[in-house]
């Protein structure tokens, strides 16, 4: 049964909107092996799968006026969603990496603020604001089609796909004084219900649990326990300290201060949080936050990738680039997939193989040998 909204409006200082903001976006094993034959045969396919990456992927062309916003996620393992726009109109399109095809998904007037593929891969969210203090959401499928729409007031706009129940969103909405209000949309249901909650990044932690991490707003601090509440306002401590975290379906990785060594602890828990495995990472850090870099979980490899300064800094004085590290929590191998990156957003492909980094994400990485391919954006 649907429950009743219940109305709240939150306020947090601006300081601590932009320290959250910053955490909160850039929080997006032993194989048994049954003989030689086996082994050379996924060996192999690997092997196939790196040449095929490397020596086939094509560039993005665009034509006339426009030019490339940035890469977006994967629709498939071969197949990436990117913006472009020629300055009155966005558009979303397709890439097929190995033959260069691009296909139209939309056209939509007017700048394009954010958008984000669901976890399924069949939803598009799109965020626009073409009237000054109100925040527009659009919902689509992946083939184009509408299925939803919303106006929210406010000048800022953050949503959180639900991993546990499709087409469910978590939505805050912020005002000109950082007051805000959050709110659940169900695609399915065509609804949209106000959520009463204390902290706007919220992260799902099952169908109608959300979680996040509660910061003393009078004391600032550089973590704060995990928290998680659900439909009924019933709230629940998780953790006693973090510094970030991000999920998956069943997976919780967080940040923690390392109280024995200048670095940051990544621990990796199930959900009964029980903690898998920890690593060991520098990190770059502030007076009042950390400048945490992107998480991207694999729950089947058990593996996540991130990225890691070379040694632990403050944020406002580092000059040095950054590595791509995969770590597995069943091992507990660390490995450096790249070196000399800037810090960006991280996607990965659905089987492991390819991710996109880069300002614009517009860079491929393959996983497994280390090397990388800019999509080159030529112009006709």
């Amino acid at each position: 049964m649907r429950q009743n909204a219940r109305f709240s409006c939150n306020k947090i200082s601006i300081c601590h909107f932009l320290c959250f903001l910053l955490c909160f976006f850039f929080i997006t094993g032993c194989e048994t092996k049954t003989g030689n034959v086996d082994h050379n045969k996924e060996n192999q396919k690997k092997a196939n799968q790196s040449e095929k990456s490397l020596s086939s992927v094509h560039s993005i062309t665009l034509t006339g006026n426009e030019f490339f916003e940035r890469s977006i996620d994967w629709l498939d393992d071969e197949r990436l969603l990117f913006l472009a726009s020629d300055g009155a109109n966005s558009f979303l399109r397709s890439f097929y990496l190995f033959n260069g095809k691009i296909e139209n998904i939309l056209e939509i007037d007017g700048p394009i603020f954010d958008v984000s593929l669901d976890p399924t891969r069949k939803y598009l969210l799109i965020v626009q604001s073409p009237v000054a203090n109100q925040m527009e959401i659009s919902i689509f499928t992946v083939e184009g089609k509408k299925i939803y729409s919303a106006t929210l007031p406010g000048v800022d706009l953050i949503h959180e796909w639900n991993y546990h129940e499709d087409g469910k969103v978590f939505v805050s909405s912020f005002y000109e004084d950082w007051t805000f209000r959050s709110y659940i949309i169900n695609v399915t249901t065509n609804e949209l219900d106000e959520y009463e909650i204390d902290h706007p990044f919220a992260r799902w932690m099952g169908k109608e649990k959300l979680s996040y991490i509660n910061w003393d707003m009078d004391n600032p601090s550089i973590s704060a326990p995990l928290m998680s509440i659900n439909r009924s306002g019933e709230k629940t401590k998780l953790l006693d300290s973090v510094v970030a975290f991000n999920v998956n379906k069943n997976v919780i990785v967080t940040v923690n201060e390392d109280y024995n060594q200048e670095s940051a602890a990544f621990k990796i828990f199930d959900r009964s949080l029980l903690e898998l495995a920890s690593f060991s990472l520098p990190v770059l850090k502030g007076y009042s936050e950390w400048m945490v870099p992107f998480i991207e979980i694999n729950e089947s490899k058990k593996e996540i990738i991130t990225l890691a300064p070379y040694k632990t800094a403050l944020a406002d004085t580092y000059k040095e680039s950054f590595s791509l590290i995969q770590l597995n929590w069943q091992d507990g191998k660390k490995k450096v997939i790249l070196d000399q990156v800037g810090f960006s957003n991280i996607a990965c492909t659905p089987n492991w193989v390819l991710c996109l980094i880069g300002e614009q994400m517009e860079t491929v990485v393959d996983i497994n040998q280390g090397d990388q391919r800019k999509l080159y954006l030529d112009k006709h």
